[in-house]
């Protein structure tokens, strides 16, 4: 989308793979084309990154397919890949993202989380409660850029006692209430939408 925005000929727009903006300029395959653009060198820069041309060819190649986490509280949010790649706050809360393909926006208590699964990819998310309220919190599936159904987890209590995890797979919440390492509730979605 962002290549798209840039107002610049056809044949000078490239699309990076699975890029993360903040690292976009180090992120292999990038760098060495800025080189080989500015240089007229003939590095080698992967399959990260494809012209114009390829794209209209294959539009596939840059649409998204993952799961897209909302949500709206006093609620932190953790995951881990299946390479223990790690997408979360640091301790100095700030935002840690080691997954590629992933991103991770926080306004406020507003947390967003995208997390592709274009390539099996498997994941562990692990909640807790950072205050007092009630959290809400979305699951959305994103199929070739496109939205599809939601399920939703509406005005659950929370505290700071409060651990738990999503399960993508059976679509639970698994809440540890008093944070003693014992799941003590399994909640499905109270709202499920479909595209």
């Amino acid at each position: 989308e962002s290549s798209n925005n840039v107002n610049s000929d056809f044949d000078h727009k490239f699309y990076a793979i699975k890029a993360d903006h903040g690292k976009m300029l180090s992120q292999l395959g990038v760098r060495e084309k800025i080189v080989n653009i500015i240089s007229g060198s003939q590095l080698n820069n992967g399959s990260n990154i494809i012209t114009s041309q390829q794209l209209l060819e294959n539009p596939k190649k840059c649409e998204l397919s993952g799961k897209v986490i909302k949500i709206y509280s006093p609620l932190d949010i953790e995951i881990y890949d299946q390479y223990s790649n790690r997408l979360g706050f640091a301790a100095d809360r700030s935002l840690q993202n080691d997954i590629a393909g992933a991103s991770f926006e926080v306004y406020g208590d507003h947390k967003f989380v995208f997390i592709p699964n274009d390539e099996g990819q498997e994941y562990v998310i692990n909640l807790k409660g950072t205050g007092v309220g009630t959290f809400t919190l979305g699951i959305e599936d994103i199929i070739d850029g496109m939205e599809g159904a939601s399920k939703n987890f509406i005005n659950i209590p929370v505290d700071s006692n409060l651990l738990g995890g999503l399960d993508l797979v059976s679509s639970q919440l698994k809440l540890d209430i008093n944070g003693d390492g014992v799941i003590d509730q399994a909640i499905e979605p109270n709202s499920i939408l479909n595209e």
